[in-house]
């Protein structure tokens, strides 16, 4: 079963559940998957603009990638339609998002629709992927990535590395049916919270294969910068590789083994090793929705863990994108990370008798 596509149908589904308290049970129904594919279609031509910004010009960009622009068209068509439902009348939500914001206030008042809109749309996609100035559109490309995009990679390299490492997939299954004595109980709370392991899995997997590995440019302004011993001056672009920080041997020893105790040994190690971690970005436009995303992974690998047994798939090539790492669950680049595969073999824990075959 290729995991990287059916984890962007089932993280669509949830964040679906989740913001507007609909169900489109991509994985039964085929309907709406085509949503999907165009959100990733459409991250092709943002992870240019996000390097390139100088794309735009004589808009090169839609002449070089028009499947792209056709799949951010479908996208936020999809969206438009979703929220304009919402608020017509049709569709009504009990305990969503967008109920909550609805009810919410701003400044002592409520959110007026336009602003609901923008919010339900940053829930989403993180900003209308419509026409804007070139920088302001090459910056807003860094927030384009969505929850179910980036939380399918982070679920499909967690079931690579876990069904590679039987050892530590029992370690965290052990760990959750400790705490949680049918499936149907596993929900956010203190006892999912104490599942300790099962989150440095979670952790290891996004240091290893970040789901935004990208480089977030941003522009020095005043007097410059002193980086490293260099003088920066303003006007140019830094930023930091996140792959590259997360395998940097300075802060990480030994970067391309998953090792999710790396942080218990010792408390200076523990230290350097949060430092050094960043998928969601850091600072003050860091990613809005990293605790809901953390949950959102917590719930579903601990559902995962606890129902199936799983298996890598040693007939699977279509992991090995990249040279030199084969250990690695391999990344491509188009703002949030691109995937392929794994590959797993599935068995209910009830039938282990029956085997994987």
């Amino acid at each position: 079963m290729d995991m990287s596509r059916i984890a962007n149908y089932l993280a669509f589904d949830i964040m679906s559940n989740v913001i507007f308290g609909r169900d489109f049970a991509l994985l039964e129904d085929s309907k709406y998957r085509p949503v999907v594919e165009a959100l990733k279609a459409s991250n092709v031509r943002m992870g240019v603009l996000l390097q390139t910004d100088a794309m735009r010009t004589l808009r090169m960009d839609k002449r070089l990638f028009p499947k792209a622009v056709e799949g951010r068209n479908i996208f936020v068509q999809f969206v438009k339609n979703l929220l304009a439902d919402r608020f017509g009348g049709s569709e009504k939500g009990a305990n969503d998002m967008i109920s909550l914001l609805d009810e919410g206030k701003s400044d002592g008042n409520k959110l007026k629709k336009s602003e609901l809109l923008a919010e339900g749309v940053t829930l989403v996609v993180a900003g209308d992927l419509a026409d804007k100035p070139c920088l302001t559109e090459r910056h807003d490309c860094a927030n384009t990535a969505t929850g179910s995009d980036t939380t399918a990679t982070a679920l499909s390299g967690f079931l690579f590395y876990m069904s590679k490492h039987q050892e530590l997939l029992e370690r965290a299954r052990l760990e959750v049916t400790t705490a949680f004595q049918a499936s149907a109980k596993i929900k956010p709370g203190k006892a999912l919270s104490e599942c300790h392991f099962l989150r440095a899995c979670i952790q290891e997997t996004m240091r290893m294969s970040p789901p935004a590995s990208t480089v977030l440019w941003r522009e020095v302004e005043g007097e410059g910068i002193e980086l490293g011993g260099h003088h920066v001056p303003a006007g140019c672009e830094v930023g930091v590789s996140i792959y590259s920080l997360h395998h940097n041997e300075q802060y990480l020893p030994e970067p391309f083994v998953f090792n999710p105790d790396r942080r218990s040994h010792g408390e200076e190690n523990e230290k350097v090793s949060r430092v050094a971690f960043m998928p969601f970005s850091i600072g003050p436009r860091s990613c809005i929705g990293r605790s809901l995303a953390l949950q959102e992974l917590m719930v579903t690998t601990a559902h995962l863990l606890w129902r199936f047994d799983m298996k890598f798939d040693p007939a699977d090539q279509m992991c090995n994108l990249s040279s030199g790492h084969p250990s690695e669950y391999a990344l491509g680049d188009h703002v949030t990370s691109a995937t392929e595969g794994p590959w797993i073999r599935w068995r209910l824990r009830q039938a282990r008798s029956q085997g994987f075959e």
